[in-house]
């Protein structure tokens, strides 16, 4: 959604100097009761899908956050804060269950297994299997879903022989893999009684093909829409996949537990989890190879326990997702690895290119309040900002190898945004942490990624040099950067064309926008119009509603 003018007008009420940690913190409280009652309906009336009232809505909670900024209370930098207002506002989809499915669903299966508390659901190209705390159940028969606390979410990727065995497959390969490790009746009974299981079938458990992360396979999105799930709790568990999993989205997980003898993980992907804890469950004498490329690749000792798998449940409640500060990126398989926990790569260099980042928030006397960001193959990129990452009620700066980065954009009414200069401070909105366009957290109910501040178009023209470094020689063929230009654009152009007749209208948008961003080109028009005819349009897919 985008802004008006009366909006703009309501969410202008920054300080006219910058306030410091400490001060910004004297003047800052948090909702009183009194103040949850009246702020929670206007949030469940924002988040009402699909409302005709919908702008109504909006501005009746601007409105609302606007006075009680005034009167001391920032909704919007607590985000945890904000995290359980909408959790207890939140909509839910319909749950998996067989009365649910539409008629013309045909063929489909939701089927529970009474025995273990598992349902099973094979839905168009949806195949899963969750299972569910009785107290879920108790809560929803009585409407009271909001008034609970969120559930941990434990997701489970199968093996090969959930999958099949010698007599062929097997219907339900998720209901077995959970079956396998969490019998609701074994000595691991706690989690199955105080988290939801969820796995995703794939099949012959490819969930990675040829170094490729297949993403759709393990559809998170269908779970947390309709069931509570606490967002800072979502951990992964399985073998390599699941560690490459992690270290492709580890913006979505709190932990990984590494299962299997064989189980590996490239050491150069390893600084991609950063610093997410790792449990490597020893099932026999010898120690898992897991382990020994996870301290090759500088996994922190801290954050990785070998152990047995009769110790997991203590372990899984002690994690929390935390979004790290310093981090290294990267970027083996650009269809999975664009988002870099709090920065996505917009841009990048063709193959045989990989892309790193190095990134640190620094708050010194040289560097006050500063994202530093070193990078290699990357051409721009986003930030996704909030008060855990830097101190949003001062000037944020950016320094992208060594230099300050001056311009940025952010999300305004205006065609692809308002340019802005850095360093510079930012207010905290509601449309940017909530209903961006093209990443709609309202829309998704995906609030586990709460950032109140996006600044776009950060561009980068070079590579970082390391200190003593030659700085590469000019291209040695002496192309120009029109025919350079030229070249990359008619490739997007044709790429563009095959995802777009595929339904893949997200990525194909995404392909006429790099053609926009690289200037002046034979085929800047034609992305141009492209990308305004795509806009807004999802892809064509066979989903369940």
């Amino acid at each position: 959604m985008r802004w008006n003018r009366l909006a703009l007008l309501l969410l202008a009420v920054a300080p006219a100097l910058p306030l410091s940690t400490a001060d910004a913190d004297e003047k800052r409280r948090p909702l009183t009761d009194k103040e949850k009652a009246e702020v929670l309906p206007l949030f469940r009336a924002y988040l009402e899908p699909d409302s005709e009232l919908g702008f109504k809505h909006r501005m009746n909670l601007l409105l609302r956050l606007k006075a009680l900024k005034e009167a001391g209370a920032e909704v919007l930098a607590d985000v945890e804060g904000l995290r359980g207002l909408l959790y207890a506002s939140r909509p839910f989809h319909l749950p998996f269950e067989k009365k649910n499915l539409p008629k013309e669903a045909k063929g489909a299966e939701v089927v529970l297994d009474t025995a273990s508390n598992v349902t099973s659901v094979v839905w168009d190209d949806l195949r899963l299997s969750v299972a569910l705390p009785a107290t879920y159940t108790v809560a929803r028969d009585a409407k009271k879903l909001n008034t609970i606390p969120p559930f941990p979410m434990l997701v489970s990727l199968h093996e090969l022989s959930d999958f099949q065995d010698a007599k062929g497959s097997r219907p339900y390969p998720g209901m077995e893999v959970l079956k396998r490790r969490w019998d609701r009746r074994g000595p691991l009974k706690a989690v199955p009684e105080g988290w939801i299981l969820f796995a995703p079938v794939a099949t012959r458990a490819r969930f990675v093909e040829e170094g490729q992360v297949k993403s759709d396979r393990v559809p998170l999105k269908a779970v947390w829409q309709r069931y509570p799930v606490d967002f800072n709790r979502i951990l992964l568990e399985g073998g390599s996949d699941a560690l490459q999993f992690a270290a492709s989205y580890p913006a979505f997980y709190a932990g990984v537990v590494v299962r299997g003898e064989a189980a590996d993980v490239d050491p150069e992907q390893v600084r991609n989890l950063g610093g997410m804890p790792v449990y490597v469950v020893k099932e026999k004498d010898k120690e898992p190879p897991a382990v020994a490329s996870l301290q090759k690749g500088g996994h922190p000792a801290d954050r990785l326990t070998v152990g047995p798998v009769d110790k997991l449940p203590e372990w899984l409640n002690a994690q929390r997702r935390v979004a790290p500060k310093a981090f290294h990126w990267i970027c083996k398989d650009p269809s999975a690895q664009r988002l870099a926990h709090w920065v996505n790569l917009d841009r990048l260099d063709d193959p045989p290119v990989v892309p790193t980042l190095e990134v640190a928030v620094l708050d010194t006397q040289e560097d006050p309040n500063t994202v530093t960001l070193k990078t290699k193959g990357v051409r721009s990129l986003t930030l996704f900002l909030s008060d855990q990452i830097v101190d949003l009620d001062r000037p944020v700066r950016v320094l992208v190898n060594g230099k300050p980065a001056t311009e940025a954009r952010i999300e305004s009414s205006a065609q692809g945004g308002t340019a802005v200069t850095l360093p510079r401070k930012f207010d905290r909105t509601v449309d940017a942490m909530l209903d961006r366009k093209g990443l709609s957290i309202r829309k998704s109910l995906y609030f586990g990624w709460l950032y109140p501040v996006v600044l776009e178009g950060i561009q980068i023209k070079g590579d970082y040099v390391e200190p003593g470094d030659t700085p590469p020689a000019p291209d040695a063929a002496g192309a120009s950067d029109k025919d350079l230009s030229e070249g990359k654009a008619k490739t997007y152009l044709e790429k563009a064309a095959e995802h777009e007749k595929a339904g893949r209208l997200a990525t194909a948008r995404g392909l006429y926008e790099k053609i926009v961003a690289l200037g002046e080109t034979t085929a800047k028009g034609e992305a141009q119009a492209k990308v305004k005819e795509l806009e807004g349009k999802a892809d064509v897919v066979q989903a369940p509603k």
